[in-house]
């Protein structure tokens, strides 16, 4: 074998772009041209860590608890008690509209019974709704409450932050045995949080739970 055939194998394969007249290369081919391959194909790679979920999110939904089942039954008792003040407030408005009352006055005790019908309407249709999204959580560092139809809102509390904690319970509650749990928070936006039907059993664990702090 010659000389020349040894150096002609010796030689480094030339690169597609080193046959391309520099004139004719774009700006960026020249610049690949001197990249080393091995920069070239190594991928990108982004080191910004993954956001990190806030306290509401790191919440277990599969812990949160609902409501009693028996508000379903006392929100229903609620519903129709509203329809009967609002027939009385419509039957006042038609005693004195035949007294010959001035008409702002029967007009307003009419708009008064219509707003407590749509309330009262809107109410039963929405309950179902609002005991789904009525949920609630208690562990050891915080209380977390969730609820709304039309705006749903959270409220995280922690434990730190809790006052007092009382129970207060009306004449329909206590026919279905439950109680209204309230939470008396310091340093909150709210400083009251309500969870409306509880059983007494629940409510009174609760109390005395918190009532250790």
């Amino acid at each position: 074998m010659s000389m020349e055939d040894q150096s002609g194998d010796s030689r480094t394969p030339s690169s597609p772009l080193s046959e391309i007249p520099a004139g004719d290369r774009s700006p960026f081919d020249r610049f690949k041209s001197d990249v080393p391959a091995s920069v070239q194909d190594e991928p990108s790679h982004d080191p910004r860590p993954e956001p990190e979920l806030d306290e509401a999110q790191r919440t277990d939904l599969a812990r949160l608890s609902t409501l009693d089942p028996a508000v379903i039954s006392l929100w229903r008792e609620y519903a129709l008690v509203a329809l009967l003040s609002a027939l009385v407030v419509g039957g006042g408005a038609y005693l004195l509209r035949q007294i010959d009352a001035p008409g702002w006055i029967w007009m307003g005790v009419s708009a008064v019974a219509v707003a407590i019908v749509v309330g009262a309407v809107l109410s039963f249709a929405t309950i179902a709704i609002r005991y789904r999204q009525w949920r609630w959580s208690l562990d050891p560092q915080r209380l977390y409450v969730e609820k709304g139809v039309f705006i749903h809102s959270t409220m995280l509390v922690p434990r730190n932050r809790i006052q007092n904690v009382t129970t207060e319970a009306g004449p329909l509650q206590r026919r279905h045995g439950l109680t209204t749990l309230t939470i008396h928070t310091a340093g909150m936006r709210s400083p009251n949080v309500e969870i409306p039907a509880l059983s007494d059993e629940v409510a009174q664990q609760i109390r005395t739970e918190l009532g250790h702090l």
